[in-house]
């Protein structure tokens, strides 16, 4: 295997309560016993957080390498025209779309980067859409 780098999201939306920073910990430690540089972002995360460490990744890895995106945390309903399946990040109702993700941030990964997302949401969606910035 190349190169691999993970990371972790558990998204808390304020409610105090930590079963999702845990879950984000646990899923890097498993990471890191597999060889993975893993990061971990907690709480209430942001979208450019998130931007920045997805494209910090995408500028190092190659061909042969492995990306691991995991996700703990509330999805979106489908609300007022909006797609089930966004990630809901903070109690300022900041949401990542997963068109966002995917055709604007996994989509700038290398060719023979290796993939993966694992997200632990309600209202999971698909990674399709136009590329909103």
């Amino acid at each position: 295997m190349g190169m691999g780098y993970s990371l972790h999201i558990g998204a808390e939306r304020g409610t105090g309560d930590d079963v999702l920073t845990r879950d984000a910990r646990r899923f890097a430690a498993l990471a890191g016993e597999r060889g993975f540089e893993a990061r971990v972002l907690a709480g209430e995360v942001s979208i450019a957080a998130i931007r920045g460490a997805i494209l910090g990744a995408a500028g190092r890895l190659g061909r042969g390498d492995t990306f691991l995106l995991t996700y703990s945390g509330h999805g979106q309903r489908p609300l007022r025209g909006r797609s089930p399946g966004d990630w809901a990040l903070s109690r300022r109702t900041e949401l990542l779309t997963h068109e966002y993700l995917g055709r604007c941030l996994l989509s700038r990964f290398a060719a023979g980067v290796r993939v993966v997302v694992v997200a632990d949401a309600c209202f999971s969606g698909a990674l399709e859409g136009p590329c909103l910035v």
